[in-house]
């Protein structure tokens, strides 16, 4: 019970410091370990302005109406009041970024750290606690503040704080002093001096997620070293797992939410690999003019197969014998060997409603040598001239006939799925979206909740939550336009609204029922 009350007093007050702050501050980073495996780092400030919850008055309500319901004494009812109307009270300084991060203490496994406006203020924020029993008063070791707050200990001074789980059964004295120990850490042996500190610090949406693969092999070694030599015979010589860094980036704003993401090498040789990868090229869009508009699924790429083969190849072979026998082995090399005749864009589309859809695939091939390996698996195909097979998977007497077609036109390989299969027959509205990209998908969320689809999997309470929440958002795209960057993004209907703000009025509106 203590624990969970010290839960919801704490995101009582993080919020509440969420809605309205605004401070100068410094640079606090330098408490992560260099090699750390990954770091989450979040601007409060930042989120709170770009999702459009900056002063919001619903959100500020809830959280008064929320501390009315805690059991605490009103001395403590009016210094959560106060913050609530005024976080700079709190002695958290909230517009720069707080990190969240594995530690290098052995004892002490994941850390949070940020920056302090006035100690004083926090202080007095810990000692109001402390009364309500909620964690000890504040205390110095070696002229640096600190609490114990049930299995967690806050470490602080006027510029920083360094809250982490520790162990009980470890005397107090060695916990602070370890605990000090990543606190006053030199900046040498910092993330401040790692390769990947600039490519975290360059984001400025308001959350990165950044991962350190040197850090991450550590951790994989004992679960799975297979999948670690797969990728191991992608890489040349000069280059390791370990070389390279991956970047996440939360950006949100007006009618959008969108994650971008950078695959980036710590070493030369490694920047130099991801930069002569040539496994794709820019989509050109000619398939777009057969593929409808009025889809609920599209995906589109530019394969260049014999790179993309020659790639995939050594790691195939390198899957245990105990993982894939010698005939799934042999089946998957015949499939890179087939990979080798598609070069060009390759697209399909998905739409129709949930007892039929229908499926529209076209890729660029050099040849019909697929086509043959096909003919000679006994499919209980009907050839319907030398390169087109039907397969009738709906018996015409349903409701929803459909067939499977498949073969090659005009150099051009298809597959489709629709009652009246017609290769490479031109759309009176067609997909204008995907050109110029490595990769393209899309989900027209809207249509997909027309379709009636989503009914099938969403039912009752819970599913009429996610509906909600899902006719909110137009479609969702992921796209790469490089080796190294990549872009998920959340399109909403309404394009001039906060989409985060919008979630949380529906929300504060479930909760009301609850609080």
């Amino acid at each position: 019970m203590k624990m969970n009350f010290v839960f919801r007093f704490s995101a009582l007050l993080i919020v509440a410091g969420l809605l309205t702050s605004c401070f100068n501050g410094k640079d606090h980073r330098q408490m992560v370990p260099k090699d750390a495996a990954f770091v989450i780092s979040i601007n409060p400030y930042e989120t709170v302005k770009t999702s459009g919850l900056e002063g919001h008055e619903e959100t500020t309500k809830l959280l008064n109406s929320s501390l009315d319901k805690l059991t605490l004494s009103q001395n403590t009812k009016d210094k959560l009041a106060a913050i609530i109307k005024d976080p700079t009270t709190a002695g958290l300084q909230l517009d720069e970024p707080i990190v969240f991060f594995p530690t290098d203490t052995e004892n002490q496994k994941f850390a949070l750290a940020g920056g302090v406006k006035d100690a004083d203020d926090l202080t007095e924020l810990i000692n109001t606690m402390a009364r309500e029993a909620m964690c000890d008063k504040s205390n110095s070791f070696n002229g640096t503040n600190y609490t114990f707050i049930d299995d967690v200990v806050l470490m602080y001074d006027n510029d920083c704080f360094y809250l982490t789980s520790y162990d009980p059964a470890e005397s107090s004295q060695k916990t602070l002093e370890e605990t000090q120990l990543a606190f006053n850490r030199e900046a040498e042996n910092s993330l401040l001096e790692s390769k990947a500190f600039s490519h975290l610090d360059s984001k400025k949406g308001c959350m990165q997620v950044l991962a350190q693969y040197a850090g991450l092999m550590d951790i994989l070694r004992n679960y799975d070293n297979s999948s670690i030599d797969m990728v191991k015979s992608q890489l040349p010589a000069n280059v390791n797992i370990g070389d390279f860094g991956l970047v996440y980036d939360l950006v949100m704003a007006k009618g959008e939410i969108k994650i971008n993401g950078e695959v980036f090498g710590m070493t030369d040789p490694a920047e130099e690999w991801i930069e002569n990868l040539d496994l794709y090229g820019k989509i050109a869009g000619d398939f777009n003019r057969y593929l409808p508009a009025d889809n609920w699924f599209y995906m589109a790429t530019n394969i260049k197969g014999n790179a993309l083969s020659k790639m995939l190849l050594p790691m195939i072979q390198n899957i245990p014998s105990n993982a894939m026998n010698m005939t799934e082995r042999a089946q998957v090399e015949k499939v890179m060997e087939l990979l080798t005749d598609f070069n060009g864009d390759l697209a399909m589309t998905i739409s129709g409603n949930q007892f039929n859809p229908e499926i529209l695939c076209y890729a660029q091939t050099d040849n019909a040598k697929w086509l043959k390996e096909l003919e000679a698996m006994n499919l209980p195909l009907e050839k319907k001239d030398e390169q087109n097979y039907a397969m009738q998977i709906a018996p015409a007497s349903s409701a929803y006939p459909s067939f499977l077609n498949i073969g090659v036109k005009g150099g051009v390989s298809y597959l489709l799925v629709c009652p009246n299969p017609q290769p490479l027959k031109k759309q009176d509205n067609t997909v204008d979206y995907g050109e110029g990209y490595n990769f393209y998908l899309r989900f027209n969320l809207h249509k997909l909740n027309e379709s009636g689809l989503l009914n099938r999997f969403m039912r009752g309470y819970e599913g009429r939550i996610a509906e909600k929440f899902l006719e909110k958002i137009d479609y969702m795209e992921i796209y790469t336009e490089s080796n190294s960057s990549g872009t998920m993004c959340l399109k909403m209907v309404d394009k001039d609204n906060y989409p985060v703000k919008s979630f949380v009025e529906d929300a504060i509106n479930l909760a009301k029922f609850f609080l």
